[in-house]
């Protein structure tokens, strides 16, 4: 009777430890695949003018990855006082930029001459901003190299 019990809790135990292992169709275990990169897209590079009084956008969508996105790079103004607002918000908080209400942002650098920048958002969709309404007169001329990238 011993021997027969340990018998039945050897195939019991032999039978979970299968059930425990993931395994396909065939009875083969599968190999997992490898985690893929997105790749890096330029979400500006170059010059672009901005008139006064007005700003101008880039659209973008951070996919959901096991990398973290990160938008990296770096801008400068010339034109007036050398100076530039440049932002990163939500699709959801853009219209109240737009519309001068507040707003959250992800990153906003304040009117600088240059600026580097390197922030990590979630997955979603985002403005990339150049914003020169409080220049009344002059027109800004930015040169900038951002690119979103996955690390």
């Amino acid at each position: 009777f011993i021997v027969g019990g340990i018998i039945l809790v050897l195939v019991i135990g032999a039978a979970v430890i299968r059930n425990n292992q993931q395994t396909n169709s065939f009875g083969l275990t599968p190999t997992p695949l490898p985690l893929i990169k997105p790749p890096s897209v330029d979400l500006i590079k170059g010059q672009i003018a901005i008139e006064p009084r007005s700003f101008r956008y880039y659209p973008f969508t951070v996919t959901g990855s096991s990398y973290q996105a990160l938008v990296v790079g770096k801008f400068t103004a010339t034109g007036g006082r050398d100076d530039i607002d440049c932002l990163i918000v939500s699709e959801e908080e853009f219209p109240n930029f737009q519309n001068g209400h507040n707003f959250r942002q992800y990153f906003q650098s304040g009117f600088v001459t240059s600026r580097s920048l390197k922030v990590a958002l979630p997955p979603g969709s985002y403005y990339l901003i150049f914003d020169n309404r409080k220049s009344w007169l002059t027109n800004k001329v930015v040169e900038a190299y951002i690119e979103l990238r996955y690390e």
